[in-house]
This record gives structure tokens, C-alpha cells and sequence, in this order.
């Protein structure tokens, strides 16, 4: 993991907080009664391993697709799944992952179809 001055630009490696964050709070605090294996929302492990340049390219690919996906029926879907990731760690868990990366299949591939198709 990486943990220099450039850590919030670059992030700290992505599968990082694994092991850095519950070793951290053990450090913190003398009996902690939890540990946190993952953030328990996307976008803020996404921040921590991935820094403000995935946040940044997310933002990007989010912004050129919107109009599509807003047209698209599967929407709903995606708007769900922006709701769950906002407190859960929907693409860490094997049993949500699937339908989350369905979703977002789904509606990608909708957004390039021909609009007269």
C-alpha cells in the first residue's frame, strides 16, 4: 500500500483497505468491537484505494453517459443500485456483484444502440 503525500491524488492501491483500515482502528483504539473489512459504501473505497483519479474518471464516464441512461428502461435499476452502493459494499459481496455488473451491462450496452433501433 501506498501511503505518501500523493495518497489522496493516486489512492492507496486498490484491495488496500482490507488490510490497512481494521489494522489502523486496532492501532486506534485498545478493543475495538468491530473492524471494518470494507468501507460499506463504494464511493468512499473508491476514494481510499483508488484516490481522486478514480473518483475523477467515475465522475467522467457517469457524466458522458447520463442522457443515455436516463432514456434507458433499466434506469430504475441503475438508480437502485446507486442507492444500495451508497451503504453497502454492493461490488465486494459475491451474491450482489452479479446482478449490480448486470445492471450496469445492460444499460452500457442499451446506451450505444442507434436511437431509431
Amino acid at each position: 500500500a501506498w501511503h505518501g503525500p500523493w495518497a489522496w491524488l493516486f489512492g492507496s492501491g486498490f484491495g488496500t483497505w482490507f488490510g490497512d483500515i481494521p489494522r489502523l482502528q486496532v492501532a486506534v483504539w485498545t478493543n475495538p468491537a468491530e473492524v471494518f473489512f470494507s468501507a460499506h459504501n463504494e464511493l468512499v473505497q473508491l476514494l481510499y484505494e483508488g484516490g481522486l483519479v478514480a473518483w475523477g474518471l467515475l465522475a467522467a464516464w457517469i457524466v458522458s453517459s447520463w442522457g443515455s441512461w436516463t432514456r434507458s428502461p433499466a434506469f430504475p435499476g441503475l438508480v437502485a443500485l446507486g442507492v444500495v452502493s451508497a451503504g453497502l459494499q454492493v461490488f465486494h459481496i459475491p451474491t450482489l456483484a452479479p446482478s449490480a455488473i448486470l445492471v450496469l451491462g445492460v444499460i452500457s450496452q442499451q446506451a450505444h444502440e442507434p436511437e431509431d433501433a
